[in-house]
This record gives structure tokens, sequence and C-alpha cells, in this order.
């Protein structure tokens, strides 16, 4: 009999597996001939190849490829009303912008703010958007928008995550160091946690663009680290006098808050104060070494923070 025959007698096993036990030798089965197929192996042991990202080469042009993946939805609604938030990754510099969204349709939004941020900002034209094929990024809406601005909307095939796989990765990424930024607080600081993972990364060294640091990749130049502080750190927030009750000369003047976020400024910190139901952006702050872990989620669950900032 042929080796086909004989492969089919034997109920398919592969040839790999034949020869790693002796089995072709002991029975002096026929050599497997060059460039074998057996069409009925290929149909019923079919598995998803392993792939990687469309292309393997980066881009070394800034903004020339700008990467996108959406996120959620979350099982807790922030306290700036999001249940999603959307990711923008330069390919080029793999520096990250996140924006956190009501729904899933706002991400067209989102969308259109960045460009004109990118060009204002930056004086930067994006080319090309590469996206998986979710809702939010194939609708007539975004389609209109992506032509009008001369766009190239690169798109993973369908049920095929990781053709776009920079964008897919980094969820993982800032999701895991949210988690532990969030060790004993309330889950409904995710989205600052998540902008601050994503502040954080933009300024550590990452080995896509040779070790250095995506902040820098971008600007040219070192990020500032030494106002970074443990997050949740306890502070004094420092009261106006224009926000003290007339009359009041003895009251504190100042409140209690807790570090939850940075902005683009280092000097300026997000302050989450829990007997306002505010967060603060400020820089009016006194410093203390506790954390946020001594205070318990109780007190926090009443907050309505503002939305979370998507300079980062």
């Amino acid at each position: 009999m042929t080796y086909q025959e004989w492969h089919e007698a034997l109920g398919h096993p592969s040839p790999d597996y034949l020869k790693s036990n002796n089995y072709s030798v002991a029975t002096n089965l026929p050599k497997v001939p060059k460039d074998w197929p057996c069409e009925t192996c290929i149909m019923s042991k079919s598995t998803k190849p392993k792939l990687t990202s469309i292309t393997d080469i980066r881009s070394d042009t800034l903004f020339e490829l700008i990467q996108s993946d959406l996120s959620g939805k979350f099982s807790k609604t922030c306290f700036g009303k999001s249940n999603y938030y959307v990711t923008f990754i330069d390919d080029c510099t793999r520096y990250a912008w996140i924006y956190p969204i009501h729904a899933k349709s706002d991400t067209v939004t989102v969308f259109t703010s960045f460009i004109y941020t990118c060009y204002t900002q930056d004086n930067a034209i994006i080319k090309r958007y590469r996206t998986d094929n979710g809702g939010e990024y194939i609708n007539p809406t975004m389609l209109t928008l992506l032509d009008k601005e001369g766009i190239v909307h690169d798109l993973a095939p369908a049920y095929l995550h990781q053709s776009n796989g920079i964008a897919e990765r980094y969820n993982p990424t800032i999701i895991t160091a949210a988690h532990s930024l969030l060790t004993g607080l309330p889950l409904a600081l995710w989205a600052e946690a998540i902008a601050t993972a994503v502040y954080l990364r933009n300024r550590l060294p990452n080995r896509s663009i040779g070790k250095s640091m995506p902040y820098e990749s971008l600007y040219n130049k070192k990020p500032l680290i030494y106002h970074l502080r443990p997050y949740g750190t306890k502070c004094f927030v420092h009261l106006p006098e224009e926000k003290r009750q007339p009359g009041m000369k003895l009251m504190p003047r100042a409140i209690e808050g807790y570090l939850i976020g940075y902005t683009s400024s280092d000097k300026i910190y997000r302050i989450c104060i829990p007997s306002h139901h505010k967060v603060r952006e400020t820089r009016q702050i006194h410093w203390t070494t506790k954390t946020i872990g001594s205070l318990g989620t109780t007190t926090m669950e009443p907050l309505l923070a503002v939305e979370t900032y998507a300079t980062v």
C-alpha cells in the first residue's frame, strides 16, 4: 500500500508522531512523499495559526500610523460616568493616548478630537488608522470622517484580533497595571487608574523602540519623573479664601485629599476630595506619607468625579 493508504488505515496520525515513536521504521512503512498533503487532516484538524501584527516593520514617521482599540463594557461605571475607554497608539513612538467614553458610538467623537489635537499641538497629519472590525469603527459616520480627512483605514481581518496586535496587547498591559493601582480602592476609580497607567507607560522604557521611552521618542527629551508619587498618597489641598464660608475665620484652610492622577503639567495633580465628592486639578498641595488604602472604600463611594483627561 502507498503511504496515503497506510495513513488512512492507521486513523490519520501525523508523520511526526509516527517518526517520534519509531513506528515507521519498526513497521517498515513507506517514506512520506515530498510535499505530501492529506486534505482530510487539513479540514478536520485545522487550528488557528499563531499570528503577528499585520506588519512587522515599525513605522518610521510620527503619526503616520495610529493603532486603536476599544475596551469595555466595564461592570462598574466610573465616577465620570464612562463605561468604556478607547486608546490611540502612535506606531512610530508607541506613545499612547486614552479617552474614556460613555458609549461605543462616542468613538467617532473622540477620534475627531484626536485628529485635530495632533494637527494643532504637533503639526501632524494622521495618514493611516488601524483597527479591528468593531461596529465603533465600521459605521457610516466614522467612514465619512476618514474619507473627509484622507485617512486610510487599515482593517484587521474578521475574527483575527492578533492582526491588530499592538493595540490588542496594550489593553491587558494597562489593565494589569491599573489592577495594582486599585488594590484596596473603589473599582469606580478604574478610569483614573487606567489613565494613570497609560501616563506611566509613556514614561517607561519600551523594547519595541530600542528600550527608549515613548515620551522621549515623541518629544525628543527625557520625561520628568520627580513629581511622581505612590498612587493614592494622602495630601491636604489649600482652600482659597474665596472658597471659605463667610464669617468662618477659624475654619480649616486645607482639606484632605488623595492623589488619583496626573495632568499634562508636572506641577498639577488630580486630587480626589471625598468630603466634597469631587476631583480637583490643583498644585496647591501639602503632601503626607499616608496612602488612600487607610481610608477604605466606604467614604469614597459618593464621589462624583469629573471625566478623566485624555492628554497623557
